[in-house]
């Protein structure tokens, strides 16, 4: 679950850095497309499929944190960090819970599926479900 979030982490902090195409691919389509062919070959070479999606978790998470500390440490300009203590946070807050409403239905839109299907299917269709639905939001942009 750790790694899971930390590319969430990793992700949404990109969005933070203006880099919204590594954002987007970190949270949403870069775990089912690095599942896809672990998942095959752990198929092949016979191991359980829920191996497959843990190390595309890993995967994913190693590549989303070089990703962060390359723009972090090299893509950032120091000078144009402004003083956290100025910021009204109130001010913020109330500018931001409109975001949050509309951070749950998405986060509810995006797993529901998932869920649903978990009720009549086994483990392995729903990850080859999530993968492919994954792949589906991916394909719709493009």
């Amino acid at each position: 679950v750790t790694p899971f979030a930390l590319c969430f982490l990793n992700g949404f902090c990109l969005q933070g850095k203006k880099r919204i195409g590594w954002s987007s691919f970190i949270i949403s389509t870069g775990i089912p497309i690095v599942a896809l062919p672990v998942l095959l070959l752990a198929k092949l070479v016979g191991f359980p499929c829920e191996i497959s999606y843990a190390t595309a978790v890993l995967i994913m998470w190693a590549v989303s944190q070089y990703v962060w500390y390359r723009i972090a440490l090299w893509g950032s300009d120091v000078s144009s960090v402004t003083d956290v203590s100025s910021i009204n946070y109130s001010n913020l807050l109330s500018l931001a819970w409109p975001l949050a409403i509309v951070a749950a239905a998405q986060q509810t839109i995006n797993w529901l599926p998932m869920i649903l299907v978990s009720k009549y299917a086994d483990l392995t269709e729903v990850g080859v479900f999530s993968a492919a639905q994954r792949i589906a939001t991916l394909l719709g942009f493009i």
